[in-house]
């Protein structure tokens, strides 16, 4: 697993050992205990532990996912995000080995939402652009592989960098929450993520897939469903233009996506916000950090 520091990746990589799958994670930046360090951008991939062995799956998580980022730094993000990406991807496939690339729901404009796999992308950020370019390449590679796009991943662990955290924090500072009022996407819980992953890759499942829960949300709807789950206040909201907040990179409006084919295949039960929500807060009680 190429990626197993960040939010996904760090779930999955923990998930599937758990489920007994031998796996061997990557860090890029920071040493992480029981990981290898691997940078995408390196071009010497033959050095990693998995060169002449026989190995199913090679997951990539790793990315620079920040939309912003990405628009800063162009050069470093397209040498991770595409070209290193890319060439990771035709190493795998040479090694006889099923890439696995988590894509985004950014591959969409967001002008309508409930995107189906077969509708058109239309990436108004570079992010999304990178994304649809590596989706293109490994549409075209004769070899098997599976394209996975996710939608806003929340997790209950109240350490982690996520929306969820985010509100809590600001609710207990006592502070309001600013709420961009013109987006809509389908937030989904990371165990619901890894669970989806592993299932796909145990049918031996190839092409794309959309893995995210089915209900659209915007943000207040979301953040009023966080409150009533957690048993918080509600907070004063401050609502604003996507435009208003001064990203480099501009928003799509409404990302969300159907998961239908996904549901089809695996007949797969999503975890509600609600429950989530409730898992968020019962992790903080145990938790004196949060």
């Amino acid at each position: 697993m190429f990626g197993a520091t960040g939010n996904v990746g760090r779930h999955l990589f923990v998930h599937l050992r758990t489920k007994g799958w031998t796996v061997i994670g990557t860090y890029a930046q920071c040493q992480t205990e029981g990981l290898v360090r691997f940078r995408i951008e390196e071009e010497d991939f033959t050095q990693f532990p998995v060169a002449g062995s026989r190995w199913d799956y090679g997951i990539i998580c790793s990315a620079i996912s920040g939309i912003d980022l990405c628009r800063r730094d162009v050069v470093r993000s397209r040498a991770v995000n595409v070209v290193g990406t890319l060439r990771l991807v035709q190493w795998l496939i040479n090694a006889g080995i099923c890439p696995v690339f988590l894509s985004s729901d950014y591959v969409f404009g967001g002008d309508k939402g409930g995107y189906r796999e077969a509708d058109t992308v239309d990436p108004v950020t570079l992010y999304g652009q990178q994304k649809v370019e590596v989706e293109t390449k490994l549409e075209r590679y004769h070899a098997k592989t599976l394209i996975v796009r996710l939608s806003k991943v929340v997790t209950s662990d109240p350490t982690d960098s996520t929306l969820f955290s985010e509100w809590y924090r600001t609710i207990r500072a006592g502070k309001p929450v600013v709420c961009a009022s013109d987006q809509f996407f389908c937030p989904t819980f990371v165990e619901d993520v890894v669970n989806g992953l592993r299932v796909l890759m145990e049918m031996r499942a190839e092409g794309l897939y959309h893995v995210c829960q089915p209900k659209r949300y915007d943000r207040v709807t979301l953040l009023e469903e966080f409150c009533r789950n957690t048993g918080m206040r509600c907070p004063a909201v401050e609502l604003r233009q996507s435009a208003a907040f001064g990203f480099l990179d501009q928003r799509g409006r409404d990302t969300s996506m159907s998961p239908d084919k996904f549901l089809k295949a695996t007949g797969f039960q999503f975890t509600s916000m609600g429950a989530c929500s409730r898992y968020f807060m019962e992790k903080v009680k145990l938790c004196p950090c949060a």
